[in-house]
C-alpha cells in the first residue's frame, strides 16, 4: 500500500467517526486538501463523502 493510501485511510477513519457522531461539516479532502467534503448518510446504512474540487468520493456500508 502506498504512503498516501495509509495516510488517507487514517484521515478518512477520523472523518468517518466525526460524521457518524453528528459532525458532518467542515472536513477537508485528504486527497487534494482543497475541497470541503460533502457528507451524506443514507438511512444509517451507507456513508458517502465526496470532494467537489477533485471529484474523489469515498463510500462505506455499515
Amino acid at each position: 500500500m502506498a504512503e498516501f493510501d495509509i495516510e488517507a485511510a487514517s484521515e478518512l477513519q477520523d472523518i468517518l467517526e466525526e460524521v457518524l457522531n453528528g459532525r458532518p461539516d467542515g472536513h477537508r479532502c485528504p486527497k487534494c486538501g482543497k475541497g470541503t467534503l460533502i457528507a451524506k448518510v443514507e438511512e444509517d446504512v451507507k456513508v458517502r463523502l465526496e470532494c467537489p474540487d477533485c471529484r474523489t468520493f469515498f463510500e462505506w456500508r455499515m
